[in-house]
Formats: structure tokens, C-alpha cells, sequence
């Protein structure tokens, strides 16, 4: 069986203002998808971890700009820590059976998300 925990992370007070109780919404959503999603053979019977970040507007252009070279912000960035395609198992023996895998962190910008809403 697969597990998955969820971490979320308030970079800005912006969202805990603006959606008081996300917590769970969030993690439910990040859930679905993970769940729905095609997963390789050697993700059975392992642990994963996935982090959400809620930033603003000027973490993510700094980020979009450190990273994808463009200088603006953006709705939402992806930082995979896994190439999953092509992964073999001998890979994930790197990450004690115990530990939870990182997957990788998914960032959110406020403003932007809240203009396109």
C-alpha cells in the first residue's frame, strides 16, 4: 500500500487571511491527484511526501526568475525531486523503507491565483 503525507507550508499570510481553514481542502486535492495519477511498480508498499507552498506574488517571481529565467511571477511552479519515468527500484532503496520519499514541492502564488479566480 502507498502512503502520502501532505506538508503545507504558509510562506505568506496572505492565504491563511483570505482561506482560513484550507488545510484540509488542500490536502484533499493533493490526495486525489496523487492517487489518480499512474504510478510506477516501485512506488507499492512505499511512503511518499509531497510539499505545498503558499507564497506571494514576490517569492514567486523571485523563484520563476531564479529558475525559468522569466521575471514575473506565475500561478504555480513545480520542483520534482523524482524523474519518475524510467524509474527503477534500486533508486528508491536509496530512502530507508521507514522514511517518507520526497516527491517534491508544488509552490502557489496568492495574488496571481487570486486574480485569475
Amino acid at each position: 500500500m502507498i502512503s502520502l503525507t501532505i506538508q503545507i507550508d504558509y510562506a505568506s499570510p496572505k492565504w491563511k487571511k483570505a482561506f482560513a481553514k484550507m488545510d484540509r481542502k488542500i490536502e484533499e486535492a493533493v490526495a486525489a491527484a496523487f492517487l489518480d495519477a499512474k504510478k510506477p511498480k516501485t512506488f507499492d508498499n512505499r511512503n511518499f511526501d509531497i510539499a505545498v507552498v503558499l507564497s506571494d506574488d514576490k517569492m514567486m517571481k523571485d523563484l520563476n526568475h531564479t529558475f525559468r529565467a522569466k521575471n514575473k511571477a506565475t500561478n504555480v511552479l513545480s520542483f520534482p525531486q523524482l524523474k519518475i519515468k524510467g524509474l527503477k527500484a534500486k533508486e528508491l532503496d536509496a530512502f530507508p523503507k521507514v522514511d517518507a520519499i520526497p516527491l517534491g514541492d508544488i509552490v502557489i502564488a496568492h495574488q496571481t491565483v487570486a486574480k485569475e479566480c
